[in-house]
């Protein structure tokens, strides 16, 4: 029998077999207390992958999360900051 449910003391209290899904796709799976093993709550292994919907997808090969950087868009934000800098510290400097 299949359920699902966001709630996790009705997953532990039915379910003892576990898939957390993060960005649509199954992260892991596995016998609850397995999983349960490293985090020590299901709270917080859910708390784990609920974050990867933030921090990006998680990393099958090696249950990790990673993250993609467009270098274009890191310089611009560096330049933007760079110049904000400038401005502040020449408009101090002038008054």
């Amino acid at each position: 029998m299949l359920i699902t449910t966001r709630d996790p003391a009705i997953a532990r209290a039915v379910g003892d077999q576990l898939a957390v899904r993060a960005h649509g796709r199954i992260a892991v799976t596995g016998p609850m207390e397995e999983l349960l093993a490293d985090t020590g709550s299901l709270d917080d292994l859910l708390r784990v992958y609920r974050d990867a919907e933030y921090l990006g997808p998680v990393s099958r090969e090696r249950e990790q999360r990673y993250f993609s950087f467009d270098l274009k868009i890191v310089i611009a934000v560096i330049g933007f900051l760079a110049l904000v800098y400038v401005l502040i510290t020449t408009h101090a400097l002038s008054h």
